[in-house]
Parts: C-alpha cells; sequence; structure tokens
C-alpha cells in the first residue's frame, strides 16, 4: 500500500487511539483539502512564446488552508523559461497574502513525484515532443484571455479544445 497521503500504520498496532489516529488523519485531510480546487487569475496577460512562460500582471492563488479557511497568495508579473519536460509550478503558502514565486522542476516518468506534495500548485508543463505549454492551473485564465480577446501565443495550446472541454467535458472533434 502506497503512503501518498497517510502515515503508514506501525507493526503491532491493535488499537484505534486519539493518539494513533489523529495524525495520519489530519496529513490525509490537509492533502485532500489542498487539492480539491484553487482559483487562479491574473491582472495581466499570460503568453507562452520560445520556451518561456510570461505573465504580465500579478498571478492571484485562492486555496482553502488546512483549518478550511480561504487564503490568498500572489505572484508579481514575471516569466519562466521551461525546458522540455519541465513544470511550472508555486509552493503555497498559509500565510495570507504571501508573496509567492514561480519555480519549475522536471517531470521524470519514475521517479519519484514533484508534484506530490500537498502545497505544490502545478501551473502547467512544457511536452518534450511538440514544445507546447500544457496549462493545468492556468487552463481557466488562459480561456478566459482567449474568450475575452487577449493575445495569447496561438502555439501554446487548441483553444478550441480547452473552450470546448470546460463545457462539457469532451475534447473537440479534430479540425475543431
Amino acid at each position: 500500500m502506497g503512503t501518498n497521503h497517510h502515515t503508514a500504520w506501525a507493526a503491532g498496532m491493535t488499537s484505534f487511539t486519539t493518539a494513533s489516529m489523529n495524525p495520519a488523519l489530519a496529513s490525509l485531510d490537509r492533502a485532500i483539502t489542498y487539492h480539491k480546487g484553487a482559483l487562479v487569475g491574473c491582472d495581466g496577460t499570460l503568453s507562452w512564446a520560445a520556451g518561456t512562460l510570461t505573465w504580465s500582471g500579478t498571478l492571484h492563488i485562492y486555496f482553502t488552508s488546512a483549518a478550511g479557511n480561504a487564503v490568498h497568495n500572489s505572484v508579481t508579473a514575471g516569466s519562466i523559461v521551461l525546458a522540455d519536460s519541465e513544470f511550472a509550478y508555486v509552493s503555497l503558502s498559509e500565510t495570507n497574502n504571501a508573496v509567492i514565486t514561480v519555480s519549475k522542476a522536471t517531470i521524470g516518468a519514475g521517479s519519484a513525484s514533484g508534484f506530490m506534495a500537498y502545497n505544490i500548485l502545478v501551473l502547467g508543463y512544457r511536452n518534450a515532443v511538440d514544445d507546447n505549454f500544457y496549462p493545468e492551473e492556468l487552463a481557466g485564465v488562459f480561456a478566459q484571455m482567449i474568450a475575452g480577446s487577449a493575445f495569447v501565443e496561438k502555439a501554446a495550446f487548441n483553444a478550441h479544445t480547452i473552450l470546448y472541454a470546460v463545457s462539457d467535458s469532451t475534447p473537440a472533434a479534430a479540425g475543431g
């Protein structure tokens, strides 16, 4: 059994006590709470060009803390260069109004996951085969910008597919 979101039971554990159950359940609760969903928005424009993800305004991230409270984190305008198979992420802080930074790491199939920790919010990744950026938590921001006629690099993704998927969760027909 994996222990991604709980503390493994110790050998010989025969009773369910507060001392033995609370730490395991608290860590599981925290992991589920953080991954329930985050709201991400941008005061400016997001773009992807030549391997660089750029946000021209402040990114605002709202999520639920382990205590069940809404927390706001922000990222100042900036950019990050992603090589093939790298992903952009932020480490969320439970300090309300914390200013955090975008970081990057490599996705390595079969290796330890760099994005499993409860407070890591993956923004998206660069695909090694087609060099496109695939937004994760930024998908809605990209879709909103296209709907609002803001410029976003066309090579970043097939906007029709994302907008179509947002409406009914089915992929668009080829040539869409």
